[in-house]
């Protein structure tokens, strides 16, 4: 006889309390949502993934463009610049009287026509030098050098143009050594271009002052201030004047054939010289400056 007085009594499973059943299904609501954002995320990801790698081949494609523009322009800059010098020497022979005499209207007709060669040849040339920059073809070859000669070589080359404008140009330049290591050939461009855009943007009868100091406040730092009573620069193209073809509405009507590429120019040379370039004005017919600070070497 089996005696079950002392058996604990069988339980029955509990049924899970309304409480239990609620915090599963958010559990698992929660879990759904989570792996459904997932997803979502992955394939955002996967399309700004596959929009980035585009974006990338179309940078290189515009990048290979604009390397071959670049090429093209430097090859048909220079192929050009030889034929009008041809032509602009054949002129000038003829204006000459070297093939017999000429009627004074017809040399006046032939000098104007050489001076647009040389315009022509001036634009050339320096969308040559802006392509080399832009497309880092230009190799600087440093060398310590006296910048005061540079300086003064240059308002010398400009005193043609000074005379032929009946433009006043005015050197200050100091007493002391000024050394800085430059490529001579690069540095001296720069140069000019800034003394060459103050006589050409100059009303006859003007001035313009070429300054070149140490600095008062960093002896290790040379100042070149090209400072001219021309028609000056408005605010507004103050802010872009560096940069690649800007050339201002009152710089148009002084100089038709300007290209807008010397002031680029200048500048990418300073900066590659670890100089700094600025330009100031008042206004219109105030006058500008220009400024250039290059570290000198001991």
């Amino acid at each position: 006889m089996i005696m079950t007085d002392n058996l604990p009594a069988p339980t029955t499973p509990s049924a899970p309390n309304s409480r239990e059943i609620s915090l599963e299904a958010q559990l698992r609501f929660v879990t759904e949502e989570l792996y459904k954002r997932g997803v979502e995320l992955a394939a955002k990801n996967k399309m700004q993934q596959d929009i980035l790698e585009e974006l990338h081949r179309q940078s290189a494609k515009i990048s290979e463009l604009d390397k071959l523009k670049s090429e093209l322009l430097w090859i048909t800059a220079n192929r050009l610049r030889g034929p009008l010098s041809a032509i602009s020497a054949s002129i000038s022979v003829v204006a000459d009287g070297d093939y017999g005499d000429i009627p004074t209207k017809a040399k006046d007709m032939l000098n104007k026509a050489v001076l647009s060669c040389k315009d022509m040849n001036t634009i050339f040339t320096e969308f040559t030098r802006a392509t080399e920059i832009s497309s880092d073809l230009i190799r600087y070859s440093m060398v310590p050098v006296d910048i005061r000669g540079l300086v003064q070589e240059v308002i010398l080359d400009a005193k043609a143009l000074a005379v032929e404008k009946g433009i006043e140009i005015h050197k200050h330049i100091d007493e002391g050594e000024l050394n800085a290591s430059v490529d001579i050939e690069r540095m001296k461009m720069a140069f000019a271009v800034l003394v060459d855009n103050s006589l050409r943007y100059t009303p006859k009868g003007g001035s313009v002052h070429v300054y070149l100091t140490r600095s008062t406040l960093n002896a290790a730092e040379a100042i070149l201030e090209v400072r001219d009573s021309g028609i000056g620069i408005t605010e507004q193209t103050l802010k872009t004047l560096f940069t690649r073809f800007v050339r201002g509405e009152e710089a148009n009507k002084i100089w038709v054939n300007g290209s807008g590429l010397g002031l680029f120019i200048a500048r990418s040379i300073v900066v590659a010289h670890k100089g700094i370039i600025d330009a100031k004005s008042e206004g219109i017919d105030k006058g500008a400056s220009f400024t250039v600070r290059l570290p000198l070497i001991a």
